[in-house]
């Protein structure tokens, strides 16, 4: 027995290390593979923000020389088909592929989208446009010259090259909707074992690295594209995109897999139509209540209960119970979707707005004779448009896009300040501020943040009208009669935006998550990114009427919103927004109120099963 016992003494040490070094390889594997995953989701970022933030500007310039709301209006669209596209990604990874076999596709189809714009890019800076627009296009050629208008009269904007700009930037949507579906689960999957400060890290630095790759995209791409051209601005997100494919693909080796376990979706049809089926059980049950069952009145089972085993049905209590969990989280993002309408106005229009206010540092067209002297716009006008005497070339103009650039400060300067400072003073001080009250909060900023768009574009509409103050100026290929007004005016709305995205947003994702199980996470992220999908299908919608049914766009409009009425939908938007808030807090309260009651059952429930002390 002595002599076992020192050989179990002697061979402990030799275990002891193979455990060590199995734990540090794990570890080391675990953080390969998580560098791989932030690093990948950084550089698609700079391309999915190469490509969104100049596309109004991309599709204003000569020769395409679409209209501004024509502009406005494919940009939303673009940009609700990413996030709608995710739920069809998450649905096809979970049921067919699995999560990597499902980037990685997503990636060639990203990478066709963006090869195909890139084409386009260059034919239209270098005007070869017979292959990819044929031989139709009707050339626009902008005078800058005396006498430029932005009346329709004279320069019809005919929207150059339809199709090929259609099929690639649905190609985009589809290969970045889904691979934002499955890219945070899939480094979900790496950390899923480790303890919960693991996972916390693991997804404040996924997160910081989104936003740097949009920081990149925003800043840097921009300028190449208004300052370069098109062509190397479109390059360089493909350049981007085919970099993240191969990170991503070299991290094969580090990365835990899990194979596709089904879709949840089938179990979800079923389970809602058996428990249709069961309406008939369902009357019965309440008719024997009173007579001869022996129930209590909060035992009373809801529609989807008749598909519980204990009542004639065929399906587990936990599935049908996750399946009744969905209504709350939908419901949540259904109130989402104007917070959506009105958070994708940076990248359309806000950025419109932008291009129509002083962009460069000297103006492109001066009064010759008091040039020595006045360095200010001289107009004149003549049939009701401005015209000014005499235009130049531009030496730089800040880049309209740079502004979304203070969103993203706002939101990587904010985090930290919540989670260090913020949230531990007020949990000293035990107040808690609850998922659904921090989403009300951050309603309220994105309202004023409308708001306050609105209120400029009045001040920006006067200074344009009433002062004749005009500063014509050419960004890219395209000239904009804007307003003597600064452009750095609209960095408010852009950090009221930011703020909220810290308090809705994030929120919105954590509630989700929270009231989710575990067998829906993936369809409840895609569901998250619906919803702002929807959010911008609803913004086109509502733009479009407002513009051409209610005739809140002038037909002295082209790639000038000089004479259209933008201020009347910021502040429809706002109303919107207001009415949500209202609806949403009753709501929440209700809410609320429900879940205290349900705590103090459950507390009470559980101090009747503790035995009396003797």
């Amino acid at each position: 027995m002595m002599r076992q016992q020192g050989g179990d003494n002697e061979t402990s040490p030799l275990l002891k290390r193979q455990n060590s070094d199995s734990q540090n390889y794990k570890s080391y594997r675990r953080k390969v593979a998580c560098s791989t995953i932030s690093l990948t989701q950084m550089f698609e970022r700079i391309a999915f923000y190469g490509v969104s933030a100049n596309m109004v500007l991309f599709l204003n310039q000569e020769p395409l020389h679409w209209a501004a709301d024509d502009a406005v209006q494919v940009t939303f669209i673009f940009t609700g088909l990413a996030y709608m596209f995710s739920l069809i990604g998450g649905i096809l990874a979970d049921s067919f592929f699995g999560r990597f076999v499902t980037i990685v596709v997503s990636f060639v189809i990203y990478i066709v989208g963006l090869v195909l714009l890139t084409l386009l890019g260059h034919a239209v800076h270098y005007s070869k446009f017979e292959i990819l627009c044929g031989n139709s296009i009707e050339w626009v050629k902008i005078v800058v010259s005396n006498n430029p208008t932005p009346s329709t009269d004279n320069q019809p904007m005919h929207g150059n090259c339809r199709t090929p700009v259609y099929i690639s930037l649905i190609l985009i949507a589809i290969g970045t909707g889904m691979i934002r579906a499955n890219i945070s689960p899939f480094g979900g999957d790496q950390v899923k074992n480790e303890n919960s400060n693991v996972m916390r890290a693991f997804f404040n630095w996924f997160y910081w690295a989104i936003n740097i790759g949009a920081f990149i995209g925003i800043g840097g791409v921009s300028f190449l594209q208004q300052y370069l051209n098109f062509f190397w601005g479109f390059l360089a997100p493909t350049v981007a995109i085919g970099i993240s494919m191969i990170v991503f693909i070299l991290g094969r080796p580090f990365y835990a897999l899990k194979k596709p376990t089904g879709s949840v979706l089938t179990n979800i049809f079923r389970i809602v139509v058996e428990a249709f089926r069961g309406r008939s059980r369902r009357r019965r049950h309440f008719s024997n209540q009173n007579s001869n069952q022996i129930l209590s009145p909060l035992a009373k089972p809801s529609f989807l209960d008749m598909a519980k085993v204990r009542y004639g049905g065929s399906w587990h209590d936990s599935m049908v119970d996750d399946v009744k969990s969905l209504g709350t989280i939908i419901l949540v993002f259904v109130a989402l979707i104007p917070y959506w309408m009105v958070y994708f106005q940076m990248q359309t229009t806000f950025l419109l707005q932008g291009l129509h206010m002083r962009a460069t540092f000297k103006p492109n067209c001066v009064n010759i004779a008091n040039s020595t002297t006045n360095t200010s716009l001289m107009v004149t006008e003549t049939s009701d448009s401005i015209v000014p005497t005499d235009c130049k070339e531009d030496p730089f103009s800040f880049p309209a896009a740079w502004l979304t650039i203070f969103n993203v400060i706002t939101v990587l300067l904010l985090i930290p300040l919540m989670e260090r400072v913020i949230y531990p003073f007020l949990d000293k001080r035990n107040i808690h501020i609850s998922l659904l009250k921090r989403i009300i909060i951050g309603m309220i900023f994105i309202m004023l943040a409308v708001i306050c768009a609105g209120v400029l574009e009045i001040y920006r509409l006067r200074n344009v009208h009433d002062r004749k103050n005009v500063w014509v100026q050419t960004i890219g290929t395209t000239q904009y009669y804007a307003a003597h007004l600064w452009i750095f005016w609209q960095i408010l709305q852009y950090a009221l935006i930011g703020i909220s995205e810290v308090f809705t947003s994030i929120a919105g994702l954590e509630f989700a998550y929270s009231q989710a199980p575990k067998s829906m996470h993936s369809l409840i992220m895609g569901l998250f990114y619906l919803s702002g999908g929807l959010g911008n299908v609803f913004g086109v919608l509502l733009y479009d009427f407002t513009t051409n049914v209610v005739g809140w766009k002038s037909n002295k409009d082209t790639a000038n919103i000089n004479y259209m009425k933008l201020w009347k939908y910021f502040f429809l938007l706002a109303v919107i927004q207001f009415i949500t808030i209202i609806i949403f807090s009753f709501v929440s309260q209700s809410y609320e109120a429900k879940e205290k009651k349900a705590r103090q059952k459950n507390n009470i429930q559980r101090t009747s099963l503790i035995p009396p002390l003797d």
